[in-house]
């Protein structure tokens, strides 16, 4: 009898957490998808500079986007902002950081899940936007209100002892590595960029941002945004004016990154 009873209580159990698991509600791309999808894609052909091997540091690359995703739906509308944020422990130095922006599109107040928000790199590694280690020091849930935009992350630090600095949060920087993207110093030519479409495109990244229009959470819905590197060149510096100088159309909305020639990269 014991052991109807049991079994009695495990499946009601199990069931009122099937009861209570959030619901996924799913979302289809809004009719302005790809025009958003566009601000990342466009075509940025470099003009020929003159370089040699000796004067060049390093690889940069400019990233797109790819169509199958979705960066726009009924509710959210997420864009990746442009930002050069001056480095806490260097002096007169910034570094460019890419803040991803999410625009609340309806009349009502939509909570951006951290938790459930992801960057994953090709080899499947995911990263979490919020972890039980954050509890305390920032907030899970977003609260974005209604036709109002808010940053995923913020650019938050504090400085411990000795200068040690702590990131509480951080924006994007689309670090990569030559190991990853199949590429060695020197065997490029240097006045010439790789050009690459999203089939033959050495590296890619997705971020999945998940939210709900209820504050318990109870029904979510989630974008994923695929972003994949679609032009690599040679280059002796990174700045913003270098940028702005070597891409055509360089803007806000323009992704770029750099890894230098470390021998233990390779």
């Amino acid at each position: 009898m014991w052991k109807i009873l049991l079994l009695c209580l495990f499946c009601s159990v199990n069931v009122c957490a099937q009861d209570m698991a959030p619901k996924m509600i799913e979302t289809a791309p809004a009719a302005d998808n790809q025009k958003v999808i566009d601000k990342y894609t466009r075509f940025r052909k470099l003009d020929r500079w003159k370089s040699s091997y000796e004067d060049n540091w390093g690889y940069a690359a400019v990233w797109g986007v790819k169509k199958s995703s979705v960066m726009s739906n009924e509710d959210i509308e997420v864009n990746f902002i442009r930002k050069w944020m001056p480095q806490p422990d260097f002096n007169d130095v910034e570094q460019c950081y890419f803040f991803v922006e999410i625009k609340n599109k309806t009349n009502k107040t939509i909570y951006i899940d951290r938790e459930n928000c992801f960057r994953i790199y090709q080899d499947g590694t995911k990263t979490p936007y919020y972890t039980a280690k954050d509890a305390g020091k920032r907030e899970r849930v977003i609260a974005i209100p209604a036709n109002k935009k808010k940053y995923l992350t913020e650019y938050k630090y504090e400085t411990k002892k000795a200068g040690y600095i702590d990131f509480i949060e951080c924006p994007e920087n689309f670090e990569w590595s030559m190991k990853e993207a199949g590429l060695n110093p020197g065997n490029h030519n240097h006045s010439v960029p790789y050009q690459y479409d999203e089939d033959n495109t050495p590296l890619t990244r997705r971020y999945v941002i998940s939210y709900s229009k209820d504050e318990s959470l109870t029904e979510y819905s989630a974008v994923a945004i695929d972003f994949y590197i679609m032009q690599i060149f040679v280059t002796k510096m990174y700045s913003d004016n270098l940028m702005d100088e070597w891409i055509v159309g360089c803007n806000k909305n323009t992704i770029t990154s750099c890894c230098r020639w470390y021998k233990e990269s390779l």
